[in-house]
């Protein structure tokens, strides 16, 4: 939950800076002065920011997914009910 939030929040922010430089420019009047420069910037640094999140994302499931399958094998092989009332909990 704590990743979602900070995806979302990214990516509004990403939206805001966006927002805020094409006002800077005054109806996409583009600047040579180095404006392009820093939002072409801006938005590769907040993408690959993003991306590293989503990544993170998709790491931690697929891991879970892994853990949830090795305790469903440890749950229907184990023979001791000890040891399933300790995996349980």
């Amino acid at each position: 939950m704590q990743l979602f939030a900070t995806a979302i929040t990214k990516f509004c922010q990403i939206g805001l800076e966006l927002c805020i430089y094409l006002v800077q420019w005054h109806g996409l009047v583009i600047n040579l002065n180095g404006q392009i420069v820093v939002l072409i910037t801006i938005t590769i640094y907040y993408i690959i920011k993003l991306v590293l999140i989503v990544s993170a994302c998709e790491t931690g499931k697929n891991q879970t997914q892994e853990i949830r399958i090795t305790i469903h094998d440890v749950l229907i092989r184990a023979k001791d009910e000890q040891i399933k009332d300790k995996v349980v909990k």
